[in-house]
């Protein structure tokens, strides 16, 4: 395999006249050069858990004797625990993204606030991330507090670091192409 040791895990819906058709699953990766490249795809008539523990089985035969890597996807509709199932070597993290839309979906956020949870998400140490966090909660608490429920092992950088010890390349979004 000729590529970083992290796969993106997403669904992608299928709009307008394919709309009946379901989603496609997809894992992702970039190789040595950056380039992404779509590793597994599979149509499913809906997300959920047995598909997505479906899925998994057929990327972990893809990947053969590879087990321990970097998982990052977008926890929805059953992949958090299809991910444990499947992959139980492999880090989970939450794709930054996702969760920065989860935050404006009732929340106004400005280009400025967004920047400050990329700098969260990317975090080296303790002091970094609560010098952001706290600049963050004195100017929107609802969005400090709605970050504060997920566990930093799961999408800041030197906590997943520290509990899995895999790398994360710089990346933290499910589809490695979604910046």
């Amino acid at each position: 395999m000729m590529s970083r040791r992290m796969f993106g895990f997403d669904g992608a819906h299928l709009k307008a006249e394919m709309n009946s058709y379901g989603v496609f699953l997809v894992a992702t990766c970039k190789d040595y050069n950056k380039q992404v490249t779509l590793f597994t795809l599979a149509p499913v008539l809906v997300e959920n858990e047995g598909h997505w523990t479906w899925f998994g089985a057929l990327v972990k035969k893809a990947l053969g004797s590879l087990q321990a890597f970097t998982a990052v996807s977008d926890r929805m509709k059953g992949l958090i625990k299809a991910v444990e199932l499947s992959f139980p070597q492999a880090g989970h993290r939450y794709c930054l993204v996702h969760n920065k839309r989860n935050i404006t979906e009732t929340r106004k956020l400005t280009s400025g606030k967004r920047n400050l949870i990329n700098e969260m998400a990317g975090s080296d140490c303790e002091n970094d991330f609560y010098l952001f966090f706290s600049e963050l909660a004195s100017t929107n608490k609802s969005a400090a507090d709605k970050l504060a429920k997920i566990y930093k092992t799961f999408w800041v950088k030197y906590e997943f670091l520290a509990h899995n010890k895999l790398a994360t390349y710089g990346e933290a979004t499910s589809n490695v192409a979604e910046q």
